[in-house]
């Protein structure tokens, strides 16, 4: 059993919600203990912690005390110690929480390098659903505890709402009007606020329910505007969880 935990040791690499790292050491220490830790050969050691303070250019710091750094710099260099003992698989626990735009762009470029010049497979969580389109190629959306949906980004798009049409009348719709929208064939949902409408449509046949759709809307309350896009993942996450607040 121990010779199996440092085997899968050997082939994990994580990066916790909290960096863990050892504050008050430098990052060329923090880098050293985790290659003694996991028995990175001395042979190797110093190339090895060189080349990965350079992919996460921290390497002109690497005598500072981990304290100075700011939070974008500490998940940077926790993805370096990660990524110190060569690990097949990457867990990465919210990578990019409370890190600046630069920072995340910057550590979204390295996972994305990771998946196509290194071949690494990447576990990834996180509460950006920007972040998940941009790096995963397959999505499993989790509410309390339960699995609700796992797909690639764009069949998730196609599944739960493959068309979404927003529209600005003249008019305040009235109930009437949103009660005959929901009863169509082919809409999943209808959000409106004041004179604004927005229509979620399902399946393949979404262009004959725009049709449809707008000149209903344009016989009862005048149609101003009107626009057609995809969904985005946040509100296919919103449509399956529910947009409760959460503790």
């Amino acid at each position: 059993m121990a010779d199996n935990t440092r085997a899968v040791h050997a082939v994990l690499g994580t990066v916790p919600q909290e960096t863990a790292l050892y504050e008050e050491l430098t990052a060329w220490t923090n880098m050293s203990v985790h290659a003694d830790l996991y028995g990175v050969p001395r042979s190797e050691r110093d190339r090895r912690m060189t080349d990965m303070l350079k992919l996460v250019e921290l390497y002109d710091r690497r005598h500072s005390r981990v304290s100075t750094f700011s939070g974008g710099m500490k998940r940077r260099l926790a993805l370096a110690r990660a990524l110190l003992h060569d690990p097949q698989l990457l867990y990465l626990d919210e990578p990019t929480l409370g890190v600046d735009v630069q920072s995340r762009r910057a550590i979204w470029d390295y996972i994305l390098d990771l998946k196509k010049k290194e071949g690494k497979t990447v576990l990834l969580t996180t509460n950006y659903l920007e972040e998940a389109n941009l790096l995963c190629d397959r999505i499993a959306i989790i509410d309390h505890g339960k699995l609700v949906a796992l797909d690639t980004p764009v069949d998730l798009k196609r599944r739960y709402g493959n068309t979404i049409l927003e529209m600005e009348t003249i008019l305040p719709p009235s109930q009437h009007l949103l009660e005959k929208l929901l009863a169509m064939k082919g809409i999943s949902n209808v959000i409106h606020n004041d004179k604004v409408l927005k229509v979620v449509m399902t399946g393949e046949d979404a262009s004959t329910t725009t049709g449809q759709l707008v000149t209903l809307v344009t016989q009862e309350a005048s149609l101003k505007t009107i626009s057609q896009r995809e969904p985005n993942l946040d509100e296919i996450f919103l449509s399956l969880t529910g947009s409760g607040l959460r503790d």
